[in-house]
């Protein structure tokens, strides 16, 4: 194929067909000289380079033909092969003490490292492009509340026109990121009955509901990337208690 789609290629003999014909061979049969084993795929600037008969004997075009269908060979099912489930190749390092999130741990510990696990696991089913959107959101959200002086609220809040100008998404990308994060009961965009806006909600898990302000908050505290956790999967993280 050119740089336009043409399809460009020749089929080219190794042994020519026709008597004066580079490589003819006489005592071939004219099914011999047809059939597959013969034939080379090739662009007509190479197919001119191989008439030089020194420079490329039979033996060579031969090499050449299945060096190429060794690469080509059964594409359909190598490019299966690839096309994988991504968030079940991501590996969640989880969180274990979150010491660094919560300080030393009490009797309520266990449940609060129970429920970081249950909220990463949601996270890590997230195709990693809307793990991306979800950092973004989770930032934009908490820097917003910061602004506003702002906390304990319950779920982080922010425009979600902001978070789609800041992730380059366009309207139907944004549209459905947001469907996926709502499917995985991690965000959503409703409209402010009477204002006529739209507001992105961001929940955590459970009853702890400010879950992504504290991993955000911590974040700051800490000079970490969002991206770190929720893209990443980084959740032991949390685990570290600062100097």
């Amino acid at each position: 194929m050119d740089e336009d789609g043409n399809f460009v290629g020749e089929i080219c003999h190794v042994e020519a067909a026709k008597t004066g014909g580079e490589q003819f061979r006489a005592e071939m049969t004219d099914e011999e000289r047809r059939s597959f084993e013969n034939l080379l795929l090739m662009c007509h600037r190479h197919h001119v380079v191989t008439n030089n008969v020194e420079k490329y004997p039979v033996a060579k075009l031969k090499g050449m033909k299945a060096a190429h269908e060794r690469k080509y060979s059964q594409i359909e099912e190598k490019m299966s092969a690839t096309i994988t489930d991504q968030s079940l190749q991501s590996e969640t390092t989880e969180a274990v003490t979150l010491i660094g999130l919560l300080g030393e741990p009490d009797e309520d510990r266990a449940a609060e490292v129970k429920r970081m696990r249950k909220y990463a696991a949601r996270v890590k089913e997230l195709p990693i492009e809307t793990r991306r959107l979800l950092s973004i959101a989770v930032r934009r959200a908490y820097e917003q509340a910061a602004r506003a002086r702002r906390r304990g609220l319950g779920s982080l809040t922010v425009n979600p026109t902001e978070v789609q100008k800041a992730a380059n998404l366009g309207n139907d990308e944004m549209r459905e990121q947001v469907r996926i994060l709502d499917e995985h009961g991690l965000a959503s965009v409703d409209e402010d009955e009477g204002i006529g806006s739209w507001t992105m909600y961001i929940y955590g898990e459970g009853d702890w509901s400010r879950l992504p302000e504290d991993i955000a908050r911590f974040c700051k505290r800490r000079d970490i990337s969002l991206d770190d956790i929720f893209v990443d999967l980084n959740f032991d993280l949390l685990d570290e208690p600062g100097e």
